[in-house]
């Protein structure tokens, strides 16, 4: 499906991302185009993945979302308020863990609503259910020097939700994790995802695991980076294991990598063409 709205999403977006692009100023060199303009309409509790090569503007755009990163043009809203950094509405868990190793469990999975001045009974009972629904209760006092990569990535996950965020941004979160301890974590994350009025957006190189957690799927191209095909993923929910040795999962795996493949091609033949002049 072309466009970026979602299917049967009615009235305006819950994340509105109009128009938004990145262009880098190099003093004594010429603008390096990072983004062009980029259009997406999300509604509540939409879980959309970003795929494409490396160096086509996922993160960019993610931090440009999180009001970590300014745009050269167009903007980006959430319920019809603008973002900001340091929004409270916004929640990012990045590619590595960056748990503070001084800090225990419990003190990092904590820490936003301590930042945010939230420390309450509900906010330390929100923390308990995380870290039980993550598996990490008995290991609340430990540090994080003392857990499994895939253990820290959970308690990283526990602490982006422990602020109960409208819109959750992850970047390659699971990036540096081993096969089965990445599908794992994925069917945690839908299970923690699952009843909440929370949107995710989700940047992965993986096109299985896109497939796999999200509603849409939404592919990239590099050169200059830029949003080339939103795509529907008509899969039954909740999403279990078991959906992974489904033949039409692995028909939306195929159709995905398809169109990344495509769109990989027409920008080898534009950069070629390029350096030909």
């Amino acid at each position: 499906m072309n466009g970026s709205t979602p299917a049967g999403a009615d009235g305006p977006a819950h994340v509105l991302v109009d128009g938004v692009e990145k262009t880098y100023l190099k003093k004594g060199g010429a603008p390096v185009h990072a983004l062009r303009p980029v259009r997406l309409d999300l509604r509540r509790g939409e879980f959309l993945s970003l795929v494409g090569p490396s160096g086509c503007g996922k993160t960019t755009l993610l931090m440009i979302m999180a009001g970590l990163l300014d745009a050269s043009g167009g903007t980006v809203s959430l319920d019809g308020a603008p973002v900001r950094a340091g929004d409270p509405r916004i929640s990012v868990a990045f590619q590595q863990p960056t748990l503070l190793r001084w800090r225990t469990v419990w003190d990092n999975v904590i820490l936003p609503s301590k930042i945010m001045g939230r420390l309450d009974a509900a906010a330390r009972t929100r923390a308990e259910e995380l870290l039980e629904l993550t598996g990490l209760a008995s290991f609340k006092k430990h540090y994080p020097h003392e857990l499994s990569g895939g253990m820290q990535q959970r308690a990283a996950i526990a602490r982006s939700l422990v602020s109960q965020p409208d819109l959750l941004l992850m970047d390659e979160p699971f990036a540096a994790l081993d096969e089965f301890t990445r599908e794992k974590l994925n069917d945690e994350l839908l299970r923690l995802w699952s009843g909440r009025e929370m949107t995710v957006v989700f940047v992965t190189h993986n096109i299985s695991e896109a497939v796999y957690l999200s509603d849409r799927v939404a592919i990239m191209a590099p050169r200059p980076g830029r949003l080339i095909e939103v795509t529907d993923v008509p899969l039954a929910r909740p999403r279990t294991p078991a959906i992974r040795g489904d033949e039409d999962y692995f028909r939306r795996v195929r159709d995905t990598r398809a169109l990344l493949d495509h769109t990989s091609d027409e920008s080898s033949d534009r950069q070629e063409a390029g350096d030909a002049r």
